[in-house]
């Protein structure tokens, strides 16, 4: 019985590793996605790659400053934007109100990140948490929520 159940959490596991995303070594990473982050970053130590499979994107995630931060590739090394780790009250102002007035408000907090696009502009994410359900919400520089996943 403990076999089985050792057996199903192994198979759970592999399944939710392929649908939200793989860490690679460097080695694994495409030449053209490697050279597009050393010349945006030069100097910087990629900590974790990761494959995002559903999106079909590379992440480089790596320190600057003490400050977390993932670079988002496609696969033949075109530049989509960064991710920067923030705290809540560094938000926007229109983004927290937005916020604080959604459905969302009561919600638990995970995670904050402020995403710069490659065009130029900005969006914030902020990933909550409630009873087990996750969702990410993206608003822009004015506080209008443009997507949730």
């Amino acid at each position: 019985m403990k076999t089985q159940i050792i057996i199903a959490v192994c198979i759970i596991f592999n399944i939710s590793l392929s649908v939200i995303g793989q860490e690679l070594p460097e080695n694994d990473v495409p030449d053209a996605v490697r050279s597009s982050f050393y010349e945006l970053y030069p100097n910087m130590f990629v900590y974790e790659w990761e494959l995002e499979k559903k999106e079909n994107v590379y992440e480089a995630e790596f320190m600057n400053k003490g400050i977390e931060m993932e670079a988002i590739f496609r696969p033949d090394g075109i530049y989509i934007g960064t991710e920067i780790d923030i705290k809540m009250e560094d938000m926007p102002y229109d983004v927290l109100n937005a916020f604080s007035l959604s459905e969302y408000a009561k919600w638990k907090v995970e995670d904050t990140e402020e995403f710069i696009k490659k065009e130029g502009g900005r969006l914030y994410i902020i990933e909550v948490e409630k009873k087990k359900k996750k969702v990410k919400l993206y608003y822009s520089e004015d506080g209008k929520l443009v997507n949730t996943k």
